[in-house]
This record gives C-alpha cells, structure tokens and sequence, in this order.
C-alpha cells in the first residue's frame, strides 16, 4: 500500500464516491471519482444513472436535468482531454440522446425526437432505425 499523500488522498476521494453512489448522489459520486482520477469510473456511474433513467417518465423526479448536463460536460471534457474512451463511454453518449429524443417527443416535438434518433442510430443497425422511426411515426399528426 502506497503511503504517499497523493494516494491516501485517492483512497479518501474513492471511498466517498462510493459512499455517495450507494446513497444515489450520483453527481456527487462523479465529482469524487473525478477528482481521484478514476475516469473509468465516472463514465461507468453516469452510464449506470442514465440507464435507470431511461426507464423512469421524464421528469419523473430526482436531478434528471442535472444529471444530463453533468454528463453532456463529462462527455465533452473526457473527449477533448481523450480519457475514458470505449464503450461505456459511447453508451453514456447515446442514453443522452435517447433522452433527448424522449424529452422532445413529451413536449409535442415529434420530428425533433425522431431527428435525434436518426442521428444517434446513423451507424446502428437498420432493424433499430425502423423500430425508432415506426415508433416516433405513431404521435405524428396525420
């Protein structure tokens, strides 16, 4: 076990992180990974936050907002500095966009929903692109 104060710092800042997930402040559980360089992590928390909010109606209560806009900044800033890559990282992106489409679908923008998930789907497979655009066609007035 390293002693120095950089790393007993890091244990601190971890341990409170998770502490802060499992109480479900996950904004501040992504600050403190964060600050003790565990990007990893931070972009796995959001992806997991994220994936339950897909399920739940939007605006259904906690930070919703809040939540996506920590993760528009996230994503921004681990694009540009090139950490957390992969996956997890590409999933946060598009459960973002995914809430976007439904957002704009709740507040009668359909043609914007579907915008959002045509774009989100460009490089996905045609099967997903029809359900999505099947799905959005159905509240468009007729």
């Amino acid at each position: 076990m390293d002693s120095s104060p950089t790393a007993f710092a890091t244990q601190i800042l971890t341990r409170a992180a998770r502490q802060s997930e499992r109480e479900k402040r996950t904004t501040e559980a992504i600050r403190l990974y964060h600050l003790a360089g565990e990007h990893e992590t931070v972009v796995e928390c959001l992806a997991r936050a994220l994936g339950d909010q897909v399920s739940e109606p939007v605006g259904g209560g906690g930070d919703d907002e809040g939540l996506v806009e920590t993760a528009r900044e996230v994503l921004q800033h681990y694009e540009r500095t090139n950490k957390a890559g992969g996956k997890a990282r590409e999933a946060v992106s598009k459960l973002v966009r995914i809430r976007d489409a439904r957002v704009a679908k709740d507040q009668g923008m359909p043609e914007r929903a579907l915008e959002v998930r045509f774009n989100s789907y460009c490089a996905a497979d045609g099967y997903s692109l029809l359900v999505t655009v099947y799905g959005v066609h159905r509240h468009l007035p007729r």
